[in-house]
């Protein structure tokens, strides 16, 4: 019997963090995983105490531990992937739904056979049982279409890099490349599962990911040439031609184009540190760095 594993994965479940993409939703899966790793503790407990008495087992209890065996590593899967590849996550916003859906109508069915198929189970894993409706419950009723906004923006956005800088989905540029680049690897094989919703989204962005990591090489101009990093746009990640400093503590640099355009999105934040502040934020020009680009 698999009792140990599937707590196992339901802790993982629950330690996971910090989530970046659907985090309401992978909150709701964490609420069934703490059920599930409830149920299953109680059980492991009931036929513990049946060996020791010698009775005989429950029967029929293969089929619903698989069951829930297999939705909580649906789960764990979806959650690292909100954790380590938000990106993705946002644009199959509808897939990885999906995805929690069938993972908790799994559990729900293993719960339920659990349930009703015992006469022998202890009125204790009943209560258990009952419990978990509820969290089970919030999860069903996710809505269809969620992080609409942010796909949105995706759907119009030429510049995904800062795109992802600007709202969370990178921690840094060259993790934004690497999320990009895993997308794109990923592209066939995401394009061929059956419960893949966001076809042409997906598509639509690896096109545009292609386009974008083949902007960043160097330019004939400056390939052979050490560039500092204070030379370049921390958002365009090209170099400079009207640099602006932001008004914050941070003080970092822009390409003005690329900072009016961040502040447009979210003229409270911070694009860099991610900081939010209760005034519209102001910028001026560096000038003295403009003349170091210069020369």
């Amino acid at each position: 019997m698999e009792l140990g594993i599937i707590i196992d994965i339901a802790k993982i479940i629950k330690e996971k963090c910090p989530i970046k993409a659907l985090k309401k939703e992978c909150d709701k899966a964490k609420q069934v995983a703490t059920a599930v790793i409830k149920v299953v503790q109680k059980l492991q407990s009931e036929l513990k105490q049946q060996r020791r008495q010698n009775r005989t087992p429950l029967a029929g209890i293969r089929g619903p531990v698989n069951g829930l065996k297999e939705g909580v590593e649906e789960i764990n899967k979806v959650i690292t992937i909100c954790r380590d590849q938000p990106l993705k996550a946002k644009v199959l916003s509808n897939t990885y739904i999906a995805k929690l859906r069938s993972a908790t109508s799994k559990i729900n069915d293993a719960m339920n056979a659990l349930g009703g198929a015992n006469a022998a189970m202890s009125l204790q894993i009943q209560r258990e049982l009952e419990t978990v409706s509820g969290a089970l419950g919030s999860i069903q009723d996710l809505p269809a279409e969620v992080a609409r906004e942010v796909r949105d923006a995706i759907r119009s956005e030429i510049e995904l890099l800062p795109f992802m800088l600007q709202n969370g989905l990178a921690t840094d540029v060259e993790d934004a490349k690497e999320q990009l680049a895993e997308l794109q690897e990923e592209k066939n094989e995401l394009l061929s599962e059956k419960l893949l919703i966001d076809r042409d989204l997906i598509q639509m962005v690896c096109n545009l990911s292609i386009a974008e990591l083949a902007q960043q090489q160097p330019t004939t101009q400056f390939q052979d040439l050490e560039v500092p990093a204070s030379f370049k746009c921390p958002l365009s990640l090209e170099i400079m031609v009207d640099p602006v400093y932001l008004h914050t503590e941070s003080g970092h640099s822009f390409e003005r184009s690329m900072l009016v355009k961040a502040l447009d999105r979210n003229p409270y934040q911070d694009p860099m540190t991610g900081l939010r502040y209760e005034h519209k934020l102001t910028f001026g020009p560096n000038r003295s760095l403009k003349d170091a680009i210069e020369e």
